[in-house]
């Protein structure tokens, strides 16, 4: 009776597997879906209730026991690891698909950037519109990387508006330019036209004083005084180089300013002035050649008029000794003016034959009578000369004579005499 109502045997627990080749393949067999390999194998919650079902052999403290909380613990360990597994598999898919669409966010905003970076000033306003709006649409898609996006917008945006205020300014400044140089042609051909004006005026003033000028050397032919004609000559003269030397620097003043005015108008200037300043040349070569025959007259004029002077002078000389008024010189006339000019007297046998010889002595004749006079005073003072040498060397050869007959006497009375003839030679 005692033992059948005694407990029974506590069963030895079973041998705990060897690991081998059998074992391997029994955990691979054992591995299934969602399973991860080398981990022991979630049980089941059958085999939990068969383990829980399974006599206690040894009590509550028995190794049989201690293996099944184990098994329960490490089940429990796989199942959370599992969930966290799972957990983060879904959290990373999550995040992925949140970068994914982050990016995709960011990449339409970035599409805006790239026009607005290369945007014109005609059409940055809009496409600045355009960035403003998508950055709103994709705002909350962007998420994380938003204010990333939002810095490189802000940076795009002030680097464009840099690159357009510069082109707009490098735009104004080539308005201003364009602006300055219209002026400046509109400026020049303004000038060119006054300029064409005044040439033309100028060249016309000197065309009128260069005919003035020719006018006024046709006249001299009108004077018939050699004088008078030589006084307006040398007037004409000085009038036609004053004349000749203002139209010439009127013509290189008109050729300078011409040259300096490097405009497009420069050849229409040089064309409405060919005309004008061919007939200017031409006037100022005829001038030239005029100036000329005019030096070359008043020289002539300059020669006439002094023969003129110098026939006048001896008319009035003429007229001085001819007393009695009759155009003609008496013997007594031709008496005083020989005292008066030639400073000599002819006897009458010389002066009374060139007397009767041009009587009636007239102002026709009176060069004639003062060539005669002369050469008779030249003869008579030569007659004279050859007379007084003639008695020089008569009394020459008489003392020489004398020195030839004293040749016997004494030497120092010789030597004397000789020295008193070579006196005599040298005084001769």
């Amino acid at each position: 009776g005692g033992a059948a109502g005694a407990a029974p045997p506590p069963a030895l627990p079973a041998p705990a597997p060897q690991p081998g080749k059998a074992a391997g393949k029994a955990a691979g067999k054992a591995v299934g879906k969602g399973q991860v390999v080398g981990v022991r194998p979630v049980m089941k919650p059958h085999d939990l209730q068969m383990e829980r079902k399974k006599p206690e052999t040894i009590g509550p403290g028995g190794p049989q026991n201690n293996r099944i909380e184990e098994l329960r613990r490490k089940s429990a360990e796989a199942e959370e690891a599992q969930r966290k597994r799972q957990e983060e598999m879904k959290r990373n898919r999550e995040e992925d698909l949140q970068r994914r669409k982050e990016m995709t966010a960011a990449t339409n905003v970035r599409k805006v950037l790239a026009k607005v970076r290369a945007a014109r000033a005609d059409s940055y306003d809009a496409l600045r519109a355009q960035l403003e709006e998508s950055i709103a649409t994709n705002l909350e898609a962007m998420g994380s990387i938003a204010s990333k996006v939002g810095q490189e917008a802000e940076e795009v945006l002030q680097a464009a508006q840099t690159r357009i205020d510069d082109l707009n300014e490098q735009r104004a400044q080539e308005d201003r330019e364009r602006a300055e140089q219209e002026k400046q042609r509109k400026h020049e051909a303004e000038n060119s036209v006054k300029f064409v004006e005044e040439a033309k005026s100028d060249a016309q003033t000197q065309l009128k004083k260069v005919q003035e000028a020719e006018e006024l050397c046709k006249k001299l032919e009108d004077e018939a005084d050699p004088t008078k004609l030589l006084e307006r000559t040398e007037a004409a003269e000085k009038e036609v180089a004053s004349v000749l030397g203002e139209a010439n620097e009127v013509k290189a003043a008109i050729h300078e300013k011409q040259r300096r005015m490097l405009t497009d108008g420069n050849s229409k200037i040089r064309r409405e002035l060919s005309e004008v300043m061919g007939k200017l040349g031409a006037a100022l070569r005829s001038l030239n050649a005029v100036l000329h025959g005019l030096k070359s007259r008043r020289e002539k004029v300059a020669r006439k008029a002094a023969a003129v002077e110098k026939m006048n002078e001896k008319k009035s000389v003429f007229a001085q000794f001819d007393l009695d008024k009759d155009g003609k010189l008496s013997k007594k006339e031709v008496e005083a003016y020989m005292k008066a000019t030639i400073n000599f007297d002819l006897p009458p046998a010389i002066l009374d034959p060139i007397v009767q010889k041009l009587d009636p002595i007239t102002y026709a004749k009176f060069r004639s009578l003062h060539q005669r006079l002369y050469i008779a005073k030249s003869e008579l003072l030569a007659r004279e000369a050859r007379a007084a040498e003639a008695a020089k060397q008569m009394e020459f050869e008489e003392k020489q004579e004398g020195l030839m007959s004293d040749a016997n006497g004494d030497i120092d009375p010789l030597s004397q005499k000789i020295s008193a003839a070579d006196e005599l030679v040298q005084s001769w």
